[in-house]
């Protein structure tokens, strides 16, 4: 993944909740190439990223504590 593709991944995490689909979309990937590019972003800049899942759709964010100073907690995949 590209630093500008990385960078806009993170932003786009961090601005709130984004169902899979959309970033896949978005980004012209598919969804478990997404999942890659979350778990690599996740473990590169020490972020925790957030799943939750509703009626069958999964949506990630950048938790709370990271979206400001990317702190040193661990991804949870």
């Amino acid at each position: 993944m590209t630093e500008p593709k990385a960078d806009a991944l993170h932003a786009q995490l961090a601005a709130g909740w984004c169902s899979a689909s959309e970033l896949a979309a978005q980004f012209g990937w598919q969804r478990h190439t997404l999942r890659g590019a979350i778990s690599k972003l996740a473990k590169a800049r020490n972020l925790k990223i957030e799943r939750r899942r509703e009626s069958g759709v999964n949506f990630y964010r950048v938790a709370d504590g990271d979206v400001e100073n990317g702190s040193s907690r661990s991804h949870s995949g």
